[in-house]
């Protein structure tokens, strides 16, 4: 869900523990941390509970020679995974955090989507 642009509001800074803790590092965005702007929802009345639309988080993979060779041989899908994170593409998690540092949706929202 996308967060309603009229009545978002800046979350006060979280502190280190809890943003490594979460996977809200420099290294695993990959998006300079000075550029990172959080939010939460609020709600008003042109939203539902703060949000408004939707927002793809998607985990795409190209199947590079590396991991056509994974596959090819008989690999399973944690395998794929590691190739891929190897390679550099975002896992699900790590793209729905990404969309959190851009300000497009909540570290709550990224929560209920991507953990167990």
């Amino acid at each position: 869900r996308r967060l309603c642009g009229h009545c978002r509001s800046p979350m006060e800074k979280l502190p280190d523990s809890v943003m490594k803790e979460e996977g809200l590092t420099e290294e695993l965005i990959d998006i300079p941390q000075q550029e990172w702007q959080l939010f939460q929802a609020n709600g008003c009345s042109k939203c539902s509970r703060g949000y408004k639309g939707r927002v793809g988080v998607y985990e795409v993979v190209r199947i590079t020679p590396k991991i056509s060779h994974i596959i090819m041989e008989g690999g399973n899908s944690l395998d794929i995974a590691k190739q891929a994170l190897a390679e550099g593409f975002y896992n699900l998690r790590t793209a729905a955090l990404r969309k959190v540092a851009m300000g497009l949706t909540s570290l709550e929202e990224a929560n209920r989507i991507t953990k167990d």
